[in-house]
């Protein structure tokens, strides 16, 4: 494309993207600006935002839907989270701390007791308790990340995305591990019936061959039989006859 173009469509492309950043301050729209080439990588995530204060989970949705989120759900009655937290079955829960009438942390360790770690979604902690203690036991309760409150909207953005990245490379990984593991067992299986049927090979071979001993050694002693009543027979001929047995049939004989 010759650069001239290339300027001028560059330019139409940030007048539009900044009439749609029009109540966004400017570190928000330059955000905008530079990752809209790429746009988001997850925008069908499923984002839950559990916040007893209405103001501001209204603000965390209206944040993700203008961010290009398009499957997002608020409440304020943390009593519900965990029955919503089954029902939706959110990638990820943005989550506040302190609340009532149950508190964030009882949601986390409600989190991990109705779901296993494997199945269990991404919890971004947001709170305005900023204590070390405070981070520590959201962590130690499953936590993903954690965030302080007053919140800036461009970390949250950025915080939310990588965590959905990570948890999308994640779960790649997992289907790509039990796809392996299918295709081991698989090949098990099959090396095991392979084996089995060589062993029932070698056992109709080792059947075949007592066999074909067998039928020899009979073959043996039948010739062996035969040669011994013809030369009782001869005997008797010859001493009733005078007569000698042949040396060709003689040597057959004896």
């Amino acid at each position: 494309m010759p650069a001239g173009l290339s300027i001028v469509l560059f330019a139409l492309k940030g007048v539009a993207l900044w009439h749609l950043c029009v109540g966004w301050d400017d570190k928000q729209a330059w955000i905008l600006l530079v990752d809209s080439d790429m746009g988001l990588a997850n925008p069908n995530a499923r984002i839950l935002i559990i916040d007893d204060e209405e103001a501001s989970a209204q603000a965390l949705l209206r944040i993700l839907e203008q961010a290009g989120y398009g499957s997002c759900t608020a409440i304020t009655d943390s009593s519900h989270a965990a029955k919503q937290i089954l029902d939706l079955n959110p990638d990820l829960v943005l989550l506040d701390l302190l609340m009532e009438p149950i508190s964030g942390l009882k949601v986390l360790n409600e989190i991990n007791d109705m779901m296993s770690p494997r199945t269990r979604p991404l919890v971004l902690v947001l709170t305005a308790d900023t204590s070390l203690q405070a981070k520590h036991d959201a962590l130690a309760s499953g936590a993903s990340d954690f965030l302080s409150k007053p919140l800036d909207s461009v970390e949250v953005l950025l915080r939310i995305e990588n965590l959905l990245t990570s948890r999308k490379l994640n779960q790649q990984i997992q289907l790509y591990s039990e796809g392996l593991e299918r295709l081991v067992d698989k090949r098990t299986l099959e090396l095991q019936q392979q084996t089995a049927n060589l062993a029932k090979t070698l056992t109709e071979l080792r059947a075949t061959q007592q066999q074909v001993i067998q039928q020899e050694r009979m073959r043996a002693l039948g010739t062996m039989a035969c040669g011994i009543a013809m030369r009782k027979w001869w005997s008797a001929y010859a001493n009733s006859t005078g007569r000698v047995l042949p040396a060709n049939i003689a040597r057959q004989w004896i």
